[in-house]
């Protein structure tokens, strides 16, 4: 339930509560480090790149079924996707953080 809630430093709301401690959240800490696969479809080779280095440790590759395909660790920021690794269709990558799922999404290879 909302205790409180300021606009600007001024209480506009106060449901009676003994207290009304001041915790401020930003935007960016809600935010995760961005992922991006370009170019998507692949047709030759495509690059999964990390915007934050050192805070994703794992991807895996599954395809529709969910039947894992590829599963790497995460060396520097990039990884490459290499079309003939995979036979033509739909997948997802799915990228991990400490065994946490941060990011997951599809990608096309032709």
């Amino acid at each position: 339930a909302l205790v409180c809630f300021t606009d600007n430093g001024i209480v506009t709301f106060f449901n009676g509560a003994t207290s009304c401690d001041n915790t401020t959240l930003n935007v960016s800490d809600f935010e995760l480090p961005e992922v991006v696969l370009y170019p998507n479809p692949v047709t030759n080779q495509s690059i999964l790149q990390f915007s934050s280095e050192g805070l994703f440790d794992m991807v895996r590759i599954v395809d529709v079924q969910g039947k894992l395909i590829k599963e790497e660790i995460i060396v520097n920021n990039t990884m490459i996707l290499d079309a003939m690794d995979y036979p033509s269709g739909l997948y997802f990558y799915q990228v991990f953080s400490e065994n946490r799922l941060l990011k997951a999404d599809k990608f096309i290879v032709r």
